[in-house]
């Protein structure tokens, strides 16, 4: 029988109630604890988790002793993630922290640093796509050598009005601030596009050789005094330098506003097929097409989404299977550290208008948690 166990989530809003119904579908013995400054959110939380204990901050709800199974979930706005995660884990309970994972170059050395004291695991929320059945087959596609030589990926994701704090969410005008968000579209959604193609390409370091980001002119009706100083359109030029010694370039672009039609774009070329998919299927459409000799053309697949609302509960149900020792899917510990770094790249590269690189081996000493090495 799977073990019982407590989960502590750093907040109550939409986010955190999410992660407690992942928590109640488990069908497991959980423990539920959810700490938030607002009556409001609490009572909220109360009303939907009745058997939840509640607290008022975080710093009373994490002072208890710890167990060894015991998880806190980060589910706060991101400028508090670092200072949480850190908190969290000095309590000595694994981490499972919503994306993004930290909102500048400089928090990134100083968590790495709290998790090779405590030796617990952090989890970032990016891995929320990962078990997308279409990306599992692309991943096996690649690992089978069925693509040949990868010379190519095109990663081109458009949504023409999805801002968020303006069509999506408007009621977190946060989100339109880079001191608070850490930035725009690039923070909201390269983190699951950053998983997916980490997950694919299996980089040993990353080369951001160009970046530019922009804010297209679109109507927006903001409070007055609103800050909006974030991207709503970004692009990037991509290295993934993998073990074999070859060097990928990926063509990236991700906007939620823009002057461009809609477009869904997610391929690998290699010399032996391509292939193209559904790489998030958050609305439950997955599908697939891969091309080779033998089908110039193209085969068509469908995919049955891997359960209900499936990437909602994929954060909590991949750490699980981290820290029990079972497959997993989790962008934890050193992935979770590389991955937010070359996030970070990203917009430095923007901003200098120099190339910019990152390796996997400067987070290589964080440990793995269920190992004991690192």
């Amino acid at each position: 029988m799977d073990k019982a166990f407590r989960l502590f989530v750093l907040g109550a809003g939409t986010i955190a109630r999410s992660h407690a119904e992942a928590a109640c579908a488990l069908g497991r013995d959980v423990e539920l604890h959810a700490a938030d400054p607002s009556p409001t959110a609490r009572e909220a939380f109360a009303a939907a988790f009745p058997a939840t204990t509640l607290h008022e901050n975080v710093e009373q709800m994490l002072a208890p002793p710890a167990r060894d199974s015991d998880i806190a979930i980060v589910a706060t706005p991101p400028w508090l993630h670092r200072e949480q995660i850190e908190l969290a884990a000095r309590s000595g309970r694994h981490v499972l922290c919503e994306k993004p994972l930290l909102i500048s170059a400089q928090e990134i050395e100083p968590v790495a640093e709290v998790l090779r004291e405590t030796g617990r695991a952090l989890v970032c929320c990016s891995t929320r796509f990962l078990p997308n059945p279409a990306t599992r087959q692309v991943c096996e596609l690649i690992q089978q050598g069925r693509l040949g030589e990868i010379y190519s990926v095109n990663w081109r994701q458009i949504l023409e009005r999805a801002r968020s704090g303006i069509e999506w969410q408007p009621e977190s005008p946060w989100f339109l601030d880079k001191s608070k968000n850490g930035g725009g579209c690039l923070m909201d959604w390269a983190a699951y596009d950053l998983a997916i193609l980490h997950d694919l390409l299996q980089p040993h370091a990353v080369t951001v050789a160009h970046a530019a980001l922009a804010r297209p002119e679109l109507p927006a009706e903001l409070p007055p005094g609103s800050i909006f100083d974030v991207e709503t359109h970004g692009l990037a030029t991509l290295i993934y330098e993998r073990a074999d010694g070859s060097r990928v370039p990926v063509q990236y672009e991700r906007a939620t506003g823009s002057f461009e039609p809609g477009v869904e774009e997610a391929r690998v070329t290699g010399t032996r097929g391509s292939v193209s998919w559904t790489c998030l299927g958050y609305d439950g459409r997955i599908e697939l097409s891969h091309r080779d000799a033998a089908n110039e053309k193209g085969r068509a697949e469908s995919f049955a989404a891997p359960g209900e609302l499936w990437s909602a509960r994929a954060p909590l149900v991949e750490t699980l299977n981290l820290l029990e020792g079972r497959p997993h899917h989790a962008v934890a510990g050193a992935d979770a550290l590389f991955q937010a770094a070359v996030l970070r790249a990203i917009y430095r590269a923007a901003e200098t208008g120099a190339p910019v690189s990152v390796r996997r081996a400067d987070f290589a000493d964080v440990p793995d948690p269920v190992t004991g090495s690192a």
